[in-house]
């Protein structure tokens, strides 16, 4: 039933279309279609950075001019091949909270999970899940459109982040076998090498509502 959820708020959002077309970005109840273009940065624990550029389409859900939901889907965007951990996926979902909503500007708090496939979105554990949060800001263009700029930390999923540990305790334990002073210099995987601001996602935005 959950993986249908994302088929139910597209739904919504027609209905919305037809009901009350005349709606903008400053209603109490609105919709927006968008489009935008990110840069991300991940880097593996002790591996070189990896950047990729990914555009993507999102609705947004917003009621009261405060609360919002977004679901996301960007078709190319994938992780480093090389990686042992997963920051990002093609879809995602997230909440979003309206900090400062004028009606020349918003200023928005957002925090979600992303996955390969749209059940992976409504869990925590799925092997593809990893998850984000930031902040943006929209300037609304007239009624209907918006341009926005958004800043997301990138963070890997439990499962990988597991997988990651495991990996590490047998490379270590295979390392104190064959040299016990290389092993010893060897520090073990850190919070740090998981949650850091040099993981991360911005991006440009158009959006319409209605």
């Amino acid at each position: 039933m959950l993986k249908h959820a994302p088929l139910a708020l597209v739904a919504l959002a027609l209905i919305r279309l037809d009901v009350a077309a005349s709606a903008d970005s400053s209603s109490l109840f609105t919709v927006a279609l968008g489009t935008s273009v990110g840069v991300s940065r991940t880097g593996d624990l002790r591996a070189d950075a990896h950047e990729s550029v990914s555009p993507s389409v999102d609705l947004r859900l917003r009621l009261f001019r405060v609360m919002g939901l977004d679901v996301g889907y960007s078709p190319l965007t994938s992780n480093d091949p090389s990686s042992t951990l997963v920051y990002q996926g093609p879809l995602s979902l997230s909440a979003v909270l309206y900090l400062v909503p004028l009606s020349s500007f918003g200023l928005y708090a957002k925090a979600g999970v992303s996955g390969a496939d749209p059940k992976d979105l409504f869990t925590l554990t799925a092997d593809a899940n990893a998850y984000h949060g930031g902040g943006g800001l929209e300037v609304y263009l007239g009624e209907h459109f918006a341009v926005g700029a958004e800043f997301l930390v990138l963070l890997p999923g439990l499962r990988s982040v597991e997988k990651a540990l495991v990996a590490d305790a047998l490379r270590r334990s295979a390392l104190h076998e064959t040299s016990g002073a290389a092993a010893a210099a060897d520090k073990p995987l850190e919070v740090g090498d998981f949650v850091h601001g040099g993981n991360f996602k911005t991006s440009l935005s158009l959006r319409y509502f209605f």
